[in-house]
């Protein structure tokens, strides 16, 4: 089944964003779609080289000034 989900890192510290981000890419399951929203723009320039090394594909586009990082491990 391919279900996608979303979560809303918005309104958390960037400490607390990382980790939660570290967290959802260590436990990352196969077929899986999540859809990363935040604020912050240091997570667009930490995901990408941490999600490419468990070979997850990331898209990433900006809508109403909030990044949504799209992951998806096919």
């Amino acid at each position: 089944m391919n279900i996608s989900t979303e979560i809303n890192l918005v309104g958390k510290s960037v400490k607390k964003q990382l980790l939660e981000v570290e967290k959802i890419l260590n436990s990352f399951s196969k077929e899986e779609k999540i859809i990363l929203i935040t604020n912050e723009e240091i997570l667009v320039k930490y995901i990408p080289p941490k999600a490419l090394s468990k070979k997850i594909n990331v898209k990433i586009k900006i809508v109403e000034n909030l990044w949504q990082i799209k992951l998806v491990k096919e």
